[in-house]
């Protein structure tokens, strides 16, 4: 019998963490959270969950991944410091708006890829980390996270 109570609390900042900084919205950040532990919870009810903190990562991913997908084109600013205490205004936004294009980059990533860059980059996972996240071989994170920086830095530069 799990104890749901616990599940939510040891997993919820983390959950609500990597949603934000895919999304860069707190609030879309907050409805990704619901999502993933209402689909969790029905989960749950059908199959025994071994592993809470990879499933619930993993499926934060995605989930954050889909509403990017979903967004209307914008440039909506994120409500984060991206800069340094020194940097003036100017420097702020631009920080600010480099974010925005690399989140909109990512999400057009294909899922893998931008799972495993996402884990990678956003959460500090190791190698070894994601693949049990993601349920693949290590060999097949280093490929994805290869073939992701190449496809952001091509993407960023047309951007850019």
């Amino acid at each position: 019998m799990t104890d749901w109570d616990a599940v939510v609390r040891e997993n919820g900042p983390a959950v609500l963490r990597i949603a934000y900084r895919i999304l860069g919205v707190v609030a879309d950040a907050e409805d990704v959270t619901q999502e993933v532990f209402c689909e969790a919870w029905q989960m749950h009810l059908s199959q025994t969950v071994v592993n809470w903190p990879g499933l619930l990562r993993r499926m934060a991913v995605l989930r954050a991944l889909d509403k990017l997908r979903r967004r209307r084109p914008s440039s909506q600013l994120s409500e984060i410091h991206l800069g340094h205490e020194r940097d003036g205004p100017a420097q702020v936004a631009m920080a600010r708006e480099l974010a925005a294009q690399l989140r909109d980059c990512i999400g057009q990533l294909p899922q893998q890829q931008a799972a495993v860059f996402s884990l990678f980059y956003f959460e500090h996972l190791s190698r070894e980390e994601i693949a049990a996240t993601v349920e693949t071989s290590v060999g097949a994170v280093s490929t994805a996270l290869s073939k992701a920086r190449r496809t952001l830095k091509t993407l960023l530069c047309e951007v850019l």
